[in-house]
């Protein structure tokens, strides 16, 4: 990961709004009519529901009298929004406690038992060795989401991880249903293997499940000034009729500060499981991006539209696997061979920021982040953060001429 840097197209100088490319386990609020910018809405799934963590309450501020401004935090499923707060809580926040960390095993075991599932179904690698067979005959009775992996069972997964057809298959790239995370607890099993095993830190942030309730979390970035970030999800925007309204979820259009939008630079292979008809996800994040810019652009809020694009690493290790970008749509007009990750990232931008272009709504671009690793989540939002003091300083100056 290298810092991103912030890219103003627009010459005014405004409130802002964030987009986010990330990869991380994400909320998902009950469906209920649109309430304007955006009442968050319940994913269709066809599996049941992991393990549901709460959200946690925003803590009290120790600055009183500060003012406090609104980040929201957008982003289709699995973009990395609560990756986002995870690391808030680290570096913002008291961090992961030893219950916090038993809390959350569960949820890496669920993980582990959702990449057995895939690699089970994986018809490339049926030609497994007899050993492997014999522990695949055991996983399947692995239940979906398990309280606990006995060492016996894990041990089992190693062995089939190990085999050469699944590590054929998912080096290649062919294998495109494994989650992010895969590789990275592959190689935590040994640790995992340990009774006395709790989560890690980054075991906690390379984790994936749902959010209960609307996640926020407060920054303070001066003696002054501090920011609620709050996770709004992937709303439905307002229809025609409803273009009156001027909030999200409760938050005043004239408090925010940004609206950050998160897309994965990885998805570019992966179809949204959360829409009737299937649509590729990173052209599902443009198309949510366009339009929060239109309906802010109707309800004539200057509020800035931040983009990140995250998970950079995994679009990088599916690059040089092979795998073709070009099975994004968007992407189809690429003239690069494979294996060719400085020109296929590149491309990627160009073609990123030509569909912002023409929007009537100013946006702010950071490039490549990497959310799981926690100083290059510092420095970015240390660069969103001093953005938005700069931002504030133009207005007061602004205002100030202005009487």
């Amino acid at each position: 990961f290298s810092q991103g840097t912030l890219l103003l197209t627009a010459s005014s100088g405004i409130h802002v709004l964030f987009f986010f490319f990330f990869q991380a386990e994400d909320g998902i609020r009950d469906a209920q009519e649109s309430r304007g910018l955006g009442d968050v809405y319940k994913r269709q799934l066809s599996k049941p529901s992991p393990q549901l963590l709460p959200a946690l309450p925003p803590p009290q501020s120790p600055n009183i009298g500060a003012k406090v401004g609104k980040l929201l935090l957008m982003g289709v499923g699995g973009s990395g929004k609560t990756t986002v707060f995870k690391q808030l809580r680290l570096l913002h926040g008291p961090g992961f406690s030893r219950e916090d960390r038993a809390v959350r095993a569960p949820v890496v075991y669920s993980n582990l038992a959702e990449i057995v599932r895939v690699l089970l179904a994986d018809r490339a690698t049926l030609q497994r060795s007899e050993a492997a067979n014999e522990a695949a005959g055991r996983l399947t009775e692995l239940p979906r989401y398990p309280d606990d992996l006995k060492p016996e069972a894990m041990a089992d997964i190693m062995t089939l991880w190990h085999d050469e057809s699944v590590r054929v298959s998912f080096e290649s790239g062919t294998q495109t249903g494994l989650p992010d995370n895969t590789k990275y607890f592959m190689s935590r099993l040994p640790d995992m293997m340990d009774p006395d095993w709790l989560p890690s830190d980054q075991d906690i942030l390379q984790s994936s499940c749902r959010t209960a309730g609307i996640p926020s979390q407060r920054c303070s970035i001066s003696d002054r000034i501090e920011l609620d970030m709050v996770d709004v999800g992937c709303g439905q925007w307002a229809s025609s009729r409803r273009r009156e309204a001027a909030f999200v979820d409760g938050v005043e259009v004239a408090d925010m500060r940004a609206v950050l939008v998160m897309v994965g630079l990885s998805d570019f292979d992966v179809q949204s499981s959360e829409r009737r008809e299937p649509v590729n996800k990173l052209v599902e994040s443009l198309e949510l991006v366009r339009s929060i810019a239109s309906l802010l652009a109707q309800l004539e809020q200057e509020v800035p539209l931040v983009l990140v694009l995250s998970k950079a690493d995994l679009f990088q290790d599916k690059v040089r696997a092979g795998r073709d970008i070009r099975v994004c749509q968007l992407l189809k007009e690429y003239p690069g061979g494979s294996h060719q990750v400085t020109a296929a990232m590149d491309f990627v931008r160009a073609v990123i920021r030509q569909s912002l272009e023409g929007m009537g709504h100013p946006v702010l671009l950071i490039e490549e982040a990497v959310l799981t690793d926690s100083g290059s989540t510092a420095n970015t939002l240390d660069s969103i953060y001093s953005h938005i003091m700069d931002l504030r300083h133009t207005n007061f100056n602004r205002r100030s001429k202005r009487r």
